[in-house]
């Protein structure tokens, strides 16, 4: 299969490239305008959902032209736009940080995103990791106070971290998680579930992004905790935090993510896997955004590892996800239920 030396989207051919690319950033407006409704009926000051979008916009399109031109490379706005996918990591950064944000760390996480995340790599289609991640990692670690819960507030998914360390469910609503109202979460894109799992699948149908990555992520996620805990309790770790988010923009990213079905298929488990034993035995409230991270950096591994896919790879990629996730789900249960040694269960949460 040619395509698997390929090194970035560009290579694909223009037209599906731009399909692909402008699909995504009008998704990610539609989730902002969205979350931007949501959270003022709810009586939050949705205009700074607004405001943010704006100034990370407006950060991320000056830091693009000043590196194109000392780098010789400027031509014209509309060819950087549509190259560059100017509107990408704002508006995914934005929708990845918390209602309160400071507008400082808004412009820090969108420097740090569009510059060490993708413009020192060379531009989108040769990034490494993904690059809003890059920068929003960077200002939870480094603006964890200003980014802490303000008083009087308490994520969903804080309590399901709670009641997770019980094999418990907390109890959230899962028709308000699905509809309209996520609750005021630590992403602001996490407002409305229902309308994210709509976009997983019209983005699916137009070939925007690959269904099955994000199928597997989620079959991967709900498994190993129903393993663990039952229908209810996988229920609800599906639907809090960054999961379906994640599913719809992060672990699909074309740039980061492998080329073939059946690495496609390892990769998710693994993102999957690593978002459960983050959330569950780590000491993160959210794993999403670390497993996705561990997940870009095995990504050039797996593309060497399957030189032609066929049924035989793919039944070996789908006993692969099985095994995993039966295997994983028994082990994190018996970690929380204290049947395997306090020490280990120890050494595995400072690990992640």
């Amino acid at each position: 299969m040619k395509y698997l030396k390929l090194k970035s989207p560009f290579k694909l051919g223009t037209l599906k490239y731009k399909h692909i690319t402008q699909s995504i950033q009008l998704s990610l407006l539609i989730v902002l305008i969205a979350s931007f409704f949501i959270y003022n009926r709810a009586g939050y000051q949705g205009v700074n959902i607004l405001l943010n979008a704006i100034i990370a916009i407006v950060v991320s399109f000056i830091v693009e032209v000043l590196f194109a031109v000392t780098a010789k490379k400027f031509t014209t706005i509309k060819d950087l736009y549509f190259k560059e996918n100017l509107l990408m990591i704002p508006l995914l950064t934005v929708l990845l940080l918390p209602l309160h944000t400071p507008i400082f760390v808004i412009i820090i996480a969108t420097i740090v995103g569009v510059w060490i995340g993708k413009l020192v790599f060379g531009g989108y289609g040769f990034s490494i990791f993904n690059p809003a991640i890059v920068g929003v990692l960077f200002a939870n670690l480094s603006f964890k106070s200003q980014l802490a819960m303000p008083d009087g507030i308490i994520y969903p998914l804080q309590r399901l971290k709670d009641a997770t360390a019980n094999l418990s469910i907390a109890g959230l609503n899962p028709h308000h998680l699905l509809l309209v109202d996520g609750g005021y979460g630590m992403a602001i894109g996490t407002a409305s579930v229902g309308l994210l799992i709509l976009l997983i699948v019209v983005l699916s149908i137009i070939r925007a992004i690959d269904w099955r990555i994000s199928l597997t992520y989620l079959v991967t996620v709900f498994g190993i905790t129903f393993v663990m805990g039952k229908f209810f309790f996988a229920q609800e770790q599906i639907l809090t935090g960054l999961v379906i988010f994640g599913a719809l923009f992060l672990v699909t990213d074309d740039v980061t993510s492998p080329t073939s079905r059946e690495t496609k298929i390892v990769y998710a488990v693994i993102v999957g896997l690593l978002t459960v034993m983050i959330r569950t035995i780590g000491s993160n409230l959210e794993g999403v955004l670390f497993a996705v991270l561990l997940g870009n950096l095995i990504t050039p591994f797996l593309n060497r590892t399957v030189k032609r896919s066929n049924l035989i790879s793919l039944a070996k990629a789908l006993v692969f996800a099985v095994i995993v996730i039966v295997a994983a789900g028994a082990a994190l249960n018996a970690i929380l239920e204290g049947r395997i040694p306090s020490e280990l269960t120890t050494i595995m949460g400072v690990m992640i």
